[in-house]
């Protein structure tokens, strides 16, 4: 998906797991750190079937920029809670008011580009910048330059 990293979430997460409530959200950060030239990634601990409680970025004293947020919603849209209501893969409201907060906080820490959304489906890799830019990525493709200028399919390389 978007790389090994992104495509150990997706397996830790069970999507494919026969029930909803095996299931869990995986997910972390994706950051360039300025000294080496690499892209690295934090992994979150495990969360539930649909959610994830994430740490704060970890940006290094600025020797990282935080370029996005990522995780997994592994359940399908046939898939049901267990209050019965079905799962939507896109982004939801909570995953909004995380990434505009993770925003905030990355700004505050002197982030020099906006955090980018990204959730990695059965459907696909979708990715969002803060506002409302929302694209469409299959599965196997790069997600190309979304970092304002960092370079063109950083996210192959993880």
């Amino acid at each position: 998906m978007c790389g090994p990293s992104c495509d150990g979430a997706w397996q830790d997460s069970r999507a494919n797991a026969p029930f909803t409530i095996l299931k869990r959200e995986e997910g972390g950060y994706i950051y360039y750190n300025q000294h080496t030239g690499h892209v690295e990634m934090d992994r979150a601990p495990s969360g539930t079937y649909n959610s994830i409680h994430k740490h704060p970025p970890q940006l290094d004293g600025g020797r990282r920029i935080l370029l996005a947020d990522y995780h997994v919603h592994p359940n399908q849209r046939f898939d049901r809670s267990p209050s019965g209501h079905p799962f939507d893969p896109y982004f939801s409201p909570a995953d909004t008011k995380f990434n505009i907060s993770i925003n905030r906080y990355a700004m505050q820490q002197g982030n020099p580009v906006d955090v980018q959304a990204i959730i990695l489906t059965h459907e696909g890799v979708y990715w969002r910048a803060p506002v409302s830019d929302f694209r469409n990525v299959t599965p196997t493709a790069y997600i190309t330059d979304p970092f304002q200028g960092l370079g063109s399919g950083l996210l192959g390389d993880l």
